[in-house]
């Protein structure tokens, strides 16, 4: 048996290696399955209402059928990655005991069991996630790009606590431009709550019917369940000792046991947006068998970053009330530091004379796309002085290389560029569906698109014409010869709104009335 002592050593040597050299996450999404499987997958999730009366499934009035959607769809997105979930519980809320002691000794982290309700309230706590792709560095200080600019804005209003509830194994930035309270999860694991479910056995047969690929069995199920309500009542502890008025979170399926807590402490759940919420993703749409005023796993209140997700978001949650706070990050370089990219410039120097720069973001891919490999080895490439960035996702450390062309480039440490700091120099973006359209529109960059995906997430787009579809290389350079001849419509984020301070102002004069 190997001593704690030994994985102590251990667990100290991979931290700091992964401070020298970030190691590949375990967790980068590469589907090994097509558009068309994750679609027929979905549609399976959506169609089990129809078969199963879902809201039968209760915890004291909360219906569960949300936590167990959000369940059934990550063990069927594990088979789709090519990971085995038979037997194995893919979702857990509680790191090891010696990643704890390490994060008590290096981060001065909690436990929620030592929390006392001591501290004193505030008005608002945001919650930040550990491992979050939202991480980038500026001028060597650690930014999350959804929590820290959101604390800045409620800081004028009120109160704020940042949090970071630490689920997970892996080392933590230092440097952080928000230090969060690091707070563990409680040692006291209850292993039995799933029996106060009403409907559940009755369910689960059902459930592993419908999903054979899910591997569900009785045990994993109530794993599950269990781990979500010892997540829940974290969350409660957390609540307890700040009492907020507001907590502030994304994304809504991983927050479902902070939403539960909110409303046992009758604090207003908050979803922030964090990416497209229109089409195919699952979380944000397709609750037709909600009832009337939704479900008390849904939030309270959605922030969206313009009106299309707005419209959107209205007719999927229509109880739930939305207002648009746009996306404040993209404007701190506007009112911290100008915008710019050291690693872009000396690789745009590097390669010599071109007139346009082209970024292409990648996100689940394993192979490069040979639509992109055609459009790069075209001869009107060179014509047009086109030089092409490759940016993959944070995430994805699979992807097995670029075509070998002098016009392309694919520098170390380009992922770690954020788009406010690649934006200056790209004439265009090339992408499948990465949500970087939005932050490269804000800052007047056009995006064409390919493959499935934007036909389902950017279909409105790409009738609109505000995205360009293209199928082939001809596609390619005929909507680019294209570009000179149409202007850009203004950006869907909309960071010129009142609403959310308006918003805020209404929720400090409430707190104010009731002492």
């Amino acid at each position: 048996m190997i001593s704690y002592k030994t994985l102590r050593k251990y667990v100290e040597r991979r931290v700091a290696l992964t401070r020298k050299r970030p190691l590949p996450s375990t967790n980068s999404k590469v589907p090994e399955a097509s558009f068309s499987d994750w679609l027929a997958n979905s549609q399976s999730v959506r169609n089990f209402p129809a078969t199963y009366p879902v809201n039968n499934i209760k915890f004291k009035g909360f219906h569960m059928w949300p936590a167990l959607r959000f369940y059934i769809w990550l063990r069927l997105i594990c088979v789709m990655m090519g990971r085995p979930v038979a037997g194995k519980n893919v979702f857990s809320g509680f790191p090891a005991m010696v990643w704890r002691d390490l994060y008590v000794d290096e981060h001065n982290a909690v436990s929620a069991d030592d929390l006392e309700g001591k501290s004193a309230p505030v008005d608002f706590v945001v919650f930040s996630n550990q491992n979050s792709i939202d991480l980038c560095e500026i001028d060597g200080v650690s930014y999350n790009r959804l929590s820290d600019p959101l604390c800045e804005r409620l800081a004028k209003h009120g109160t704020v606590q940042k949090v970071e509830y630490l689920k997970a194994q892996g080392h933590l930035p230092k440097n952080r431009h928000i230090p969060p309270k690091y707070i563990l999860p409680s040692v006291v694991r209850g292993t039995r709550n799933h029996l106060l479910i009403s409907g559940l056995s009755h369910a689960i047969p059902a459930m592993k019917k419908a999903f054979p690929k899910a591997a569900i069995t009785d045990e994993i199920i109530n794993f599950y369940l269990d781990e979500f309500f010892n997540m829940k009542e974290t969350f409660k502890k957390i609540l307890e000792e700040y009492r907020p008025r507001c907590a502030f979170f994304s994304p809504i399926d991983y927050s479902f046991p902070l939403i539960m807590a909110c409303k046992e402490c009758g604090v207003i759940a908050v979803d922030i947006q964090h990416g497209n919420h229109v089409g195919f993703n699952l979380p944000y749409n397709h609750w037709d068998e909600a009832p009337l005023d939704g479900y008390h796993l849904f939030p309270d209140v959605f922030l969206a970053w313009g009106s299309r997700e707005k419209r959107a978001m209205a007719k999927t949650f229509p109880s739930t009330r939305i207002i648009t706070a746009g996306s404040p990050w993209l404007d701190y370089f506007e009112d911290k530091r100008p915008r710019g990219s050291t690693l872009v410039e000396k690789t745009l120097a590097k390669a010599g004379d071109h007139k346009k720069v082209v970024v292409i973001t990648l996100r689940d891919q394993v192979e490069f796309p040979p639509l992109l490999s055609a459009i790069i080895s075209d001869d009107r490439a060179k014509e047009a002085g086109l030089l092409f960035l490759v940016k993959p996702h944070p995430k994805n450390s699979k992807l097995r290389g670029i075509p070998r062309f002098e016009n392309v480039f694919m520098p170390d440490g380009i992922k770690g560029v954020s788009i406010p700091n690649l934006a200056p120099y790209t004439a265009l973006h090339l992408t499948v569906n990465s949500s970087s359209i939005f932050e490269f529109e804000y800052y007047g960059v056009p995006s064409f698109v390919f493959g499935d995906e934007p036909l389902v997430d950017y279909a409105d787009l790409i009738e609109e014409g505000r995205l360009a579809y293209m199928t082939s290389a001809d596609d390619f350079y005929r909507s680019l010869d294209e570009l000179d001849q149409k202007e850009l419509p203004a950006p869907l984020i909309d960071n010129g709104s009142d609403e959310l301070d308006e918003y805020l102002s209404g929720v400090m004069a409430w707190r104010a009335k009731a002492g």
